[in-house]
């Protein structure tokens, strides 16, 4: 049952009736998330309770970056206006305002262990990233339009920075998470997205974890001459695909990506008894 599912889901995506709700039951299986034999209906409410003890611990952390970024604030202002000040008038003997500064550019830090004051450096330079990212989102979304949507994106960044601090936030990873945010609040929208990634994650499990990089190839073929006539680089390859978006044939590029993938299997199977 679950190579069959695996397979459809490969070459044709999820469709039905209803696939957003489908999508809602069998993404956590292909995402790895559960395994075949367990049922995620008895496990949502424990992933919940984990996922809101979560933001309960950043939260508290991210009042404490907010106390300091204000102090860092108002420390700043303080310097500027000392230095205005004292720029108008002559003196001898130490500046006061070097004092100042070098007292106030000190962090707070009492009688707080390093290994503490490291994860709130780590936590709160993360905070920082998402919230500028956060922003950037997909405006042209009706969901991400408003205010709310974009703080439960917030949310989940900074839950998932939080379990891993180590590896932490990179930009473009709102940009990851918006389509999975959405199809959970029942949102139509992202479909052609969806169907890339569906392909992408079943084929992980059925001939490839490196699908992306047919899909990817596929679409440099699509457009191979107007890159080659046109004589493009990096720079110019990169802006052309941004002004690209949401204007590919998915399943063509699908097919195609399937069919390289195929070639490839198939010279490799001749190779083989070469080796042999």
């Amino acid at each position: 049952m679950e190579k069959e599912f695996l397979s459809r889901t490969y070459r044709f995506g999820i469709n039905g009736n209803e696939p957003f709700m489908l999508r809602r039951k069998v993404w956590p299986y292909l995402l790895g998330l559960v395994n075949w034999t367990q049922d995620f209906e008895q496990l949502k409410n424990t992933y919940r309770a984990k996922y809101y003890n979560d933001v309960v611990e950043w939260e508290k952390m991210e009042k404490i970056v907010r106390e300091r970024d204000q102090e860092a604030f108002v420390a700043a202002r303080l310097r500027y206006h000392t230095c205005n000040a004292e720029s108008n008038v002559s003196f001898q003997g130490p500046s006061l305002s070097n004092e100042v500064f070098e007292e106030s550019s000190e962090l707070p830090i009492g009688q707080k262990d390093n290994e503490e004051e490291d994860l709130m450096s780590k936590f709160s330079a993360n905070l920082h990233r998402i919230e500028k990212d956060v922003e950037r989102c997909d405006r042209s979304s009706a969901y991400f339009a408003k205010k709310e949507n974009l703080q439960k994106l917030k949310t989940v960044m900074c839950t998932y920075v939080w379990r891993n601090l180590n590896e932490g936030y990179t930009q473009g990873m709102c940009d990851l998470a918006a389509p999975l945010l959405v199809i959970l609040d029942d949102e139509f929208t992202y479909p052609e997205v969806f169907r890339v990634w569906e392909v992408i994650w079943a084929a992980s499990s059925l001939v490839t974890t490196h699908f992306h990089l047919f899909f990817a190839l596929a679409m440099i073929i699509a457009y191979r001459h107007i890159i080659i006539d046109n004589r493009m680089d990096f720079t110019d390859v990169i802006k052309f695909y941004n002004e690209m978006a949401e204007r590919h044939n998915v399943e063509e590029l699908l097919d195609s990506a399937r069919s390289l993938l195929q070639r490839l299997q198939a010279i490799i199977m001749e190779l083989e008894p070469v080796k042999n």
